[in-house]
């Protein structure tokens, strides 16, 4: 009985520690690609991609060999838990140096992870954070990853494969000739349902939504959510999600195999080439309007890039199109009874699908 007693109290602890291993990776999980690649930072390659002297690779030893920082910072993630790190490595600075560079020197850095993730880091940041090329992570050794002081973990990256340096010329965004709305969009097209948490929600599969309406098929994708954190996703991977429309942090970028933190909460807008796909719900939060009240088109023309128009054309949903001078007019946009409508000129047009510019102010 006692021998009884004994096992049941030890699979009793052995399954708490399960748990206990079950919860801390999941508050664990990373805001890029999970650790699946055997540690050996030593023999790991990255590539500096696009410097003046040309490409050049490095092993994790050559790496090891400069001179070395250990930084204090935070991680955030995208549910906004703070967790303290410590990094151990280079600064991508210090290895740019010894090639003749410096990250202050490039509109933005293209960051690429062993298993296809990207993160690009934009020239704000280039010019105020130190980058460490870590494979030391809070005391454990790590394959190299990136670790941006004192900024958000969205621009961390694990298993690290490349950095490729942009310059303007390279960055110039594709102009704005479109602008799609997502919610009358996603309106018509089949959906699935999502189990989020313990919520089962609707979503929208991204592959369908596009081939539906937009017809660029461009290496990147560039989105933004609601507090302003934009990433640019490759079109692959992109198009591979989910856009997620009810629930918990809707519009939702997510899928079934995407890490946690390469989602994205409260999108706000999506490039995809010339087009642009602008959830109006979540614009209205980020001007601090109901459903009932009217958004100013010129606001959709300034999320999505837009540049001045003297004249659009707005499609609805049934395939109508409305013809507009929108110089020195003051359009707007309201959700009524869960339809995006536009009040312009005097003219009721319901289910607005799409703007699209027809002449550009000079």
């Amino acid at each position: 009985m006692k021998k009884i007693l004994v096992l049941a109290l030890a699979l009793l602890c052995l399954a708490f520690c399960l748990l206990a291993c079950k919860g801390k990776e999941a508050e664990d999980a990373s805001c890029s690609t999970p650790d699946t690649v055997p540690v050996n930072a030593i023999a790991q390659e990255l590539a500096f991609i696009g410097l003046p002297g040309g490409d050049v690779t490095f092993t994790g030893a050559q790496l090891m060999e400069l001179e070395r920082v250990t930084a204090e910072t935070e991680s955030v993630n995208a549910s906004g838990k703070v967790t303290p790190v410590t990094a151990t490595g280079v600064l991508l600075e210090t290895v740019l140096q010894d090639l003749g560079a410096s990250q202050k020197d490039y509109a933005s850095v293209r960051v690429t992870a062993l298993d296809g993730y990207v993160v690009e880091i934009p020239r704000e940041i280039l010019q105020a954070r130190d980058i460490v090329i870590a494979w030391e992570y809070n005391g454990e050794a790590m394959n190299l990853r990136t670790v941006v002081v004192d900024e958000r973990a969205m621009y961390w990256v694990k298993n690290i494969a490349s950095f490729e340096f942009k310059s303007d010329g390279d960055t110039i965004a594709l102009p704005v000739d479109r602008i799609f709305i997502l919610e009358t969009m996603i309106a018509d097209l089949p959906d699935v349902e999502y189990k989020y948490h313990d919520s089962a929600d609707r979503a929208v599969p991204i592959a369908v939504l596009i081939d539906e309406y937009v017809p660029a098929r461009p290496d990147f994708v560039a989105m933004r959510a609601l507090d302003g954190l934009e990433k640019n996703e490759r079109y692959e991977t992109f198009a591979a999600q989910f856009i997620k429309y009810t629930g918990e942090n809707a519009p939702l970028y997510i899928g079934p195999n995407l890490a946690v933190g390469m989602r994205l909460r409260e999108v706000l807008c999506m490039q995809v080439g010339g087009d642009v796909i602008v959830s109006v719900e979540t614009a209205m939060r980020q001007a601090g309007l109901s459903a009932g009240e009217g958004l100013p088109l010129a606001v959709l023309f300034e999320i999505a890039g837009m540049k001045s128009t003297d004249s659009c054309a707005l499609d609805t949903a049934d395939g109508q199109e409305w013809l507009f001078t929108v110089k020195g007019k003051d359009g707007i946009v309201i959700i009524e009874d869960g339809v995006i409508v536009v009040y312009i000129d005097n003219t009721k047009v319901e289910n607005l699908l799409s703007i699209t510019a027809l002449s550009v102010k000079k």
